[in-house]
């Protein structure tokens, strides 16, 4: 890599730097008449929604300008990509500017919503509990998501990473913390501890080597006639979901959380939503299951929206491209969809060993969560980090050969 390439890429990453610093600025900047002092409870849910906001560059553990993170645009984008993906309402033929807009509403509206469930269960310092301090406070939260998603923005076109790098610092810098207030909050025997630690190495390892697995299918490439012809082929990942399911499933769990809460605070004496809201409680059956059909509901979708099949048979007729032994077009397309079925089927296999059998601590003490969502961190984080690496590589890449 000649200078020219170090310059562009260290500018880049002193650009994302910036962005970092401000993201840490904006979790300092703790949203006004908070008492501070006063620990952040919402009932049953407190330890899942926290760490469901740690997760998506969020903070709980303080009421601040970033408190609600990219949770609320994260889950926004993922329901838009659903509907646009099942071509529903026809929104997959509307304009790209028109698509930004619905997505920006339902970002709002969930932001909102979250703001609402944390802002009334907030303790405000002693006279400034009035429903324009609370107003105001919900407003700074939904602005500094919005402000966020315009960091993200910003560091995706200058920086490196996108969103991820409003994200990682969050994990790394608040992981050791929730750790040891675990450890201290819940006393366990000595042997847990060494079976942990075992299963964190193990399922770490495992993560390592599982992110960088592919499935090489070879592919005859009409334009060459030499000897690299043989070294033609088309990469899948054998989870080609990646770690993605695993963030956003955690956010997707929150939103009935905060649905609940918000309707409890406006009728306190309706006791069908008090038994709705316990029964999706974390470490309670029907949060297992909405959890677990959630990570392998992700686990299919993310695979088909990495690796769109239509789009990969029409690239391949295209640049003259076809698998060996498999018509171009339609039966390309056959071939790429039933593998990927095969391999969304081993991915989420392992997407439930990493990020939902660890979760099965809570059923001995709901804190626990914090140290069973540690192997799905590690899952997310390797799938960020190799993100970033392949980012650099191309934009390297781009430099080398940019006339």
């Amino acid at each position: 890599m000649n200078k020219k390439n170090y310059w562009y890429v260290g500018l880049r990453f002193t650009w994302s730097l910036l962005i970092i610093f401000c993201y840490f600025l904006g979790n300092k900047l703790v949203i006004p008449y908070v008492d501070i002092s006063k620990v952040f409870l919402i009932g049953g849910a407190s330890d899942s929604i926290i760490f469901a906001n740690a997760i998506t560059g969020g903070n709980l553990r303080q009421l601040s300008l970033f408190s609600l993170g990219l949770s609320p645009w994260m889950s926004a984008m993922l329901i838009w990509q659903m509907i646009v993906v099942t071509k529903m309402f026809g929104c997959d033929k509307l304009p790209v500017k028109y698509q930004e807009t619905a997505q920006m509403i339902m970002t709002a509206t969930i932001s909102i919503i979250q703001a609402l469930v944390i802002v009334l269960k907030a303790t405000f310092i002693e006279g400034y509990s009035t429903p324009q301090v609370m107003v105001v406070s919900v407003l700074v939260l939904v602005a500094g998501t919005f402000l966020m998603v315009w960091l993200s923005d910003l560091n995706a076109a200058y920086g490196v990473g996108g969103s991820m790098m409003l994200i990682i610092p969050g994990m790394i810098a608040y992981l050791p913390q929730d750790v040891m207030d675990t450890l201290t909050q819940v006393p366990l025997e000595s042997y847990w501890f060494i079976i942990i630690g075992i299963i964190t190495v193990v399922l770490f390892l495992s993560s390592i080597i599982f992110e960088k697995a592919k499935y090489r299918i070879p592919i005859n490439k009409v334009s060459i006639h030499n000897r690299f012809k043989k070294y033609s082929y088309y990469e899948m990942n054998l989870n080609p979901a990646g770690g993605m399911p695993v963030m956003y499933a955690m956010t997707i769990v929150a939103i009935p959380q905060y649905v609940f809460i918000l309707l409890q605070v406006f009728y306190p004496e309706n006791t069908l939503l008090q038994r709705i809201s316990e029964e999706i409680n974390i470490g309670t059956p029907g949060w297992f299951l909405i959890y677990f059909l959630i990570i392998v509901l992700l686990g299919y979708s993310f695979a088909f929206i990495n690796v769109n099949p239509d789009k990969v048979a029409e690239n391949m007729m295209k640049q003259g491209e076809y698998i060996y032994g498999i018509y171009p077009g339609k039966d390309t397309r056959k071939y790429i969809t039933g593998l990927l079925w095969r391999f969304s089927f081993v991915g989420n296999i392992y997407l439930i060993m990493m990020a939902f059998l660890p979760i099965l601590l809570v059923i001995k003490d709901p804190r626990l969560i914090r140290l069973g969502m540690i192997p799905g961190i590690f899952l997310i984080f390797n799938g960020m980090v190799l993100q970033i690496e392949n980012e650099v590589q191309a934009m390297i890449v781009n430099t080398k050969y940019k006339i």
